[in-house]
């Protein structure tokens, strides 16, 4: 899949592509201590024999490329090459 610095945008629907981000571990109710972007906390059940709480983190720049080339999934890539060929976009053999 692989990682791009810009986002990338479905020629289709527009979606951009996600945040790269990774997942830390503190013990619970430890505040985050890095330089990044925490975009999701969880905090393990109470009674949890190790509580802790999970941040997941972002560098605030780094995003996913899209799994299908220009496309977000494969629907948009299918309606993508319907309309091409509605529009009269044919293959040069």
């Amino acid at each position: 899949m692989g990682d791009s610095m810009n986002q990338q945008f479905c020629a289709c629907c527009g979606k951009g592509s996600r945040k790269l981000t990774d997942v830390v571990e503190y013990p619970r109710k430890q505040p985050y201590a890095g330089n990044h972007v925490v975009v999701l906390t969880r905090h393990s059940h109470p009674e949890h024999p190790a509580p802790y709480t999970e941040y997941t983190i972002w560098d605030g720049e780094s995003y996913r490329r899209n799994e299908y080339g220009s496309f977000c999934s494969r629907r948009c890539a299918y309606e993508f090459a319907e309309a091409a060929v509605r529009a009269g976009f044919k293959r040069i053999s």
